[in-house]
């Protein structure tokens, strides 16, 4: 026998044993691993959908209040060109409901927001979207421009 396999025979332990205590270890190792996977996978899961959740939700918020002003636009418009004063009454009051819900939607994104510059913005956007429907109603109001 070569030099080498003695002195490992000295100590007590065969091949075999040494093999299979090798597959154990390795088995050992992978289950921690995917124990540890499994404890990763699980928080991210959890944390994801807050960190999204939020995200989302203050876009979705934003974007709402923009297409308000849009609906905003469209109805000062209406409401110019309106014939009767009901109809004029009638546009109005959904300027109004309008100008509420942008309102609503700006304080929920302010509310929402991660950061204090998204809070300021919002903020701001909403002191614009009042001076900006404020402006057009009563630039509305005067009678026709004579060009």
């Amino acid at each position: 026998m070569p030099k080498g396999w003695t002195g490992s025979r000295a100590k007590g332990f065969s091949l075999r044993f040494r093999i299979f205590s090798g597959f154990l270890l390795m088995a050992a190792a992978t289950a921690g691993l995917g124990l540890l996977a499994a404890q990763s996978v699980s928080r991210a899961g959890g944390t994801g959908p807050a960190l999204l959740d939020h995200a989302l939700t203050v876009t979705s918020l934003a974007r709402s209040a923009e297409a308000g002003v849009a609906a905003v636009d469209a109805a000062l418009l209406r409401r110019r060109l309106a014939q009767t004063p009901a109809a004029r009454q009638a546009e109005e009051e959904r300027i109004a409901g309008l100008a509420k819900r942008i309102a609503d939607n700006l304080e929920a994104v302010a509310d929402r927001a991660a950061s204090e510059a998204v809070r300021q913005a919002a903020a701001s956007a909403d002191a614009a979207a009042v001076a900006w429907i404020g402006a057009a109603r009563s630039a509305f109001r005067q009678p026709s421009p004579d060009w």
